[in-house]
């Protein structure tokens, strides 16, 4: 099995970390691919990637398993594409996602294509009613087979988004905060 988890990683969390620890232990023969989103992407304070690829490179080493990798494919590309393209371009591996972007999955690039030829799993987020979602939508509620729906992961309450607004390392890998503040990223001091 071969699992995508992509995102901007603007910086990778604790959250980011534990999800994919989570991953490793409940799916023993998986590979994870860790995709870390191009300079096209849009939105706000991007770090360059070969920080954020870097950032990760040391979460990975921190989790010290031969069943994680980082791909740097979207740093190859002119443009950003969207995730379609990506799990096209992958072979059509499982992907991360968590329920915040269930919610708005029917504004992707080329959906319902999307949906109908690839498999997700989605991770609970603010407490949102995945189960809900799933129902009213008649797409994802026609192919719920190709979701994996893990409510029994324990809600994190952390983002990197509030990493960038509060500059506080208790979102963060110690080893993360490090290189941030090394490398002058986000402002920190």
């Amino acid at each position: 099995m071969q699992i995508l988890f992509g995102g901007a990683f603007n910086p990778p969390t604790i959250a980011h970390y534990e999800i994919i620890k989570y991953l490793l232990e409940k799916f023993e023969d998986a590979q994870i691919i860790l995709l870390p989103t191009n300079q096209y992407y849009h939105k706000n304070d991007l770090a360059p990637f070969q920080d954020r690829f870097n950032m990760l490179d040391i979460l990975c080493q921190k989790l010290n398993s031969k069943r994680v990798t980082i791909s740097d494919y979207e740093a190859k590309l002119d443009k950003y594409y969207g995730t379609y393209y990506i799990l096209k371009a992958f072979n059509h591996p499982y992907f991360v996602i968590g329920a915040d972007s269930l919610k708005n999955i029917d504004k992707w690039i080329k959906y319902p294509d999307i949906v109908i030829e690839n498999k997700f799993i989605v991770f609970p987020r603010d407490n949102i009613n995945i189960k809900g979602i799933m129902e009213n939508n008649p797409i994802l509620k026609k192919y719920n087979n190709n979701f994996i729906i893990l409510e029994n992961f324990r809600k994190l309450n952390i983002s990197s988004t509030m990493f960038r607004k509060d500059k506080e390392n208790k979102y963060l890998l110690e080893e993360v905060a490090q290189y941030i503040k090394e490398n002058n990223l986000y402002e920190v001091k």
